[in-house]
């Protein structure tokens, strides 16, 4: 998970789209990269907005998910002080997970079969 400020106080309530863009390529390149340089097969990544709770809100729901898109992530937005939609963001986790284990184990099955005819 790459989380972020929806509410930074290094930019302001009344930040352009391009401002809000750039902050938040600044924040996700450096994660952005860790997890590229090390990721396995069977990990994946998330977008998360976090403080949705906070006003003003300076990231705007658009800018960030036009960076997941980009980013070729989901997006979610929650507050952590609030509880609001975390269990969305971790039943949707939990999902992923179960689903790439159903396709690994089917490739490493699908595999075998081959290998047996």
């Amino acid at each position: 998970m790459i989380i972020f400020d929806v509410a930074p106080s290094k930019i302001g309530p009344n930040s352009t789209e391009a401002e809000q863009e750039a902050h938040l390529d600044t924040v996700t390149k450096k994660w952005l990269r860790l997890f590229e340089e090390n990721n396995k097969d069977d990990c994946f990544l998330v977008l998360v907005g976090n403080k949705i709770d906070v006003r003003p809100r300076t990231i705007s729901h658009r800018v960030a998910s036009n960076k997941a898109k980009k980013m070729n992530v989901d997006y979610f937005e929650v507050s952590a002080k609030t509880g609001e939609n975390i269990d969305k963001l971790f039943n949707s986790l939990i999902d992923r997970y179960e689903q790439s284990r159903v396709e690994k184990t089917f490739k490493t099955h699908s595999s075998r079969y081959k290998l047996m005819t």
